[in-house]
């Protein structure tokens, strides 16, 4: 019954995500992912409700997984862990995604934006004590906005619009700031990242959106 009621609430998101929000500049989708599939299937082998460019997600590091209809790490040692999607724009988008399960010990998620390759790209670090920042690795950028306060529980949605290139951060439809940076502008590939820590509770991802 939970996962039949958890199906037709993505259902229903999925028709908000496609109309109109106060809060969103953006309505066309690109790429929809509600990880609705049986549990055990690998994300490389995975099928995207929408995915317009057809590229598909790839594994960068780590094993992906299918779990309760959320994404789910199952790696098992310490190390960052990416998945990736490339979506065919470099800019004036936003992507979310929703938590459905939560463990931030000692570690942080992220949200991978411009991606170049692991050491090459702009990403929304999302840490256990609710701070956040905006970083370009391998640019000239850098730490370029932070913040605090994002406490991430279940059922937290974040979300990142990129206007040209100003990224907006925003947790459950509320602005927590913006930064600028040019860096790796051609990139066209976003994603996320975790970080297994040999914990028993695993972070879980659902609803992983792209609207033009």
């Amino acid at each position: 019954m939970m996962i039949k009621a958890k199906r037709r609430e993505a259902q229903r998101r999925l028709l908000l995500f496609s109309g109109a929000r106060p809060a969103i500049a953006y309505g066309t989708l690109l790429f929809v992912d509600l990880f609705n599939d049986s549990d055990g299937v690998g994300l490389d082998a995975h099928t995207p409700d929408l995915d317009l460019a057809g590229n598909g997600w790839v594994e960068q590091a780590g094993t992906w997984e299918i779990q309760g209809d959320t994404l789910e790490l199952q790696d098992q040692v310490v190390a960052d862990y990416a998945a990736t999607v490339d979506i065919d724009r470099t800019t004036d988008f936003e992507v979310e995604f929703e938590i459905t399960q939560i463990s931030l010990i000692d570690h942080n998620i992220q949200l991978l934006l411009r991606y170049v390759d692991s050491s090459n790209l702009i990403r929304l670090l999302l840490f256990e004590g609710g701070d956040w920042d905006l970083q370009d690795t391998g640019g000239g950028d850098g730490l370029f906005a932070n913040g605090a306060g994002l406490r991430l529980v279940v059922g937290s949605v974040v979300r990142v619009r990129l206007e040209a290139n100003t990224f907006s951060v925003y947790h459950n439809d509320v602005l927590q700031g913006s930064g600028t940076s040019s860096s790796h502008s051609a990139a066209t590939t976003i994603g996320i990242r975790d970080r297994d820590v040999d914990e028993v509770v695993q972070t879980r991802f659902d609803n992983f959106i792209v609207r033009e």
